[in-house]
């Protein structure tokens, strides 16, 4: 490496706080420890609550150089958190890649 290239800083976001109490634990100790400079949280994850929430909050307030960021689930097995979701009809249900090809591409998509 040359002596007068400058330093890159990189920062690194863990995914998916708030899927499994052991990546909550993971994630919170990286972040005290200034080896993590953000993560994001899965509102949809089984370990996932108010005292989940709150420990994250206490470790980030300790580092300020931490961000914390909503991981927005699309996928299976998770499903919205209101009582009153009922999955579509599959006639009315348009499909995630035709969606994209249709924002993206002006509908062609090639396979």
């Amino acid at each position: 490496m040359n002596d007068t290239a400058p330093l890159r800083r990189i920062w690194l976001c863990a995914d998916d706080y708030g899927i499994a109490e052991g990546v909550n634990r993971a994630i919170r100790d990286l972040i005290g420890r200034g080896r993590l400079n953000a993560t994001s949280v899965m509102v949809v994850g089984a370990a996932i609550g108010r005292d989940e929430v709150a420990a994250l909050q206490e470790v980030a307030a300790n580092s300020p150089r931490c961000a914390i960021g909503l991981h927005a689930t699309l996928t299976a097995p998770f499903r919205p958190l209101t009582i009153h979701f009922r999955r579509p009809m599959a006639a009315c249900f348009c499909r995630f890649r035709g969606c994209c090809a249709q924002a993206c591409c002006g509908g062609s998509m090639s396979r």
